[in-house]
């Protein structure tokens, strides 16, 4: 066998696998069943957000059919685990998580941000990052709900606890607490119609900065397609249709 047929053969056995990964495999792709938006939710059956957007297109261009399933958020990480379903979405990156999830840095969907935001004409603190630079001030939180080992911990400044995000935009806008603290993104998609955002700023730096990931499962053997939805992934977000699909979510004349 000469080398330039050796290549070829080579060559056409590569493409043949990869065209069988495309084209034939149908993946189960799983999430929480929590409403999340703009990331991803369930609305009247039909799957949306940011998240949901990115893989389809991804799906769509790689010829690789989906099915989209949510699941109560410990079953869904067992079933991840178990190779059940062939990935899981939003999902942060741990050691634990490594042992039977497939983290590539190209499936990041995309960044949580928990940031600290005041009315714009409040400014009794600045925040640098370290809680004893809000040592004094009062947060409105939402109950039930963890932001990061430090901040949860720290007892420098009050808590005021509340039942969701818009009950403390509105005492930050009445200026009754001195911050708020919230998912950036989703805070600025459930009142972009809301002309009050004016009013408001993020404080920088975020209290906590976490990717989240379209993990795919070690018992499965996905590594092959988890490689071929980064590489695609992380060319939709260099393009046009990434930037539109921020608009579109997150504009307000959308």
């Amino acid at each position: 066998m000469t080398m330039k047929y050796l290549t070829y053969a080579l060559f056409s056995f590569f493409f043949l696998g990869i065209s069988h990964i495309t084209m034939a495999e149908t993946l189960t792709i799983a999430r929480g069943d929590g409403q999340y938006p703009p990331f991803e939710w369930l609305d009247d059956k039909t799957y949306k957000g940011i998240h949901i957007e990115l893989i389809e297109k991804a799906a769509t261009n790689l010829n690789i059919e989906l099915t989209i399933i949510s699941l109560p958020w410990s079953r869904a990480l067992l079933e991840l685990e178990y190779g059940n379903i062939d990935a899981l979405t939003f999902l942060s990156r741990n050691d634990q998580r490594e042992k039977f999830g497939i983290f590539y840095s190209g499936n990041i969907l995309s960044t949580t941000r928990l940031s600290l935001f005041k009315h714009k004409q409040n400014q009794k603190f600045s925040f640098n990052g370290e809680m004893n630079s809000i040592e004094d001030a009062t947060i409105g939180v939402q109950r039930n709900f963890s932001y990061n080992d430090k901040f949860d911990s720290s007892t420098l400044f009050t808590k005021q606890i509340f039942k969701n995000y818009s009950q403390v935009l509105k005492m930050v806008l009445l200026q009754r607490i001195d911050f708020g603290i919230v998912n950036e993104l989703e805070l600025q998609y459930a009142f972009k119609h809301d002309s009050r955002l004016q009013e408001i700023e993020f404080v920088s730096p975020p209290v906590s900065q976490t990717e989240v990931y379209l993990a795919f499962s070690r018992k499965k053997q996905t590594t092959a397609i988890a490689k071929l939805f980064a590489e695609e992934l992380s060319r939709i977000k260099k393009g046009d249709f990434y930037n539109q699909l921020l608009e579109k979510y997150l504009s307000p004349t959308q």
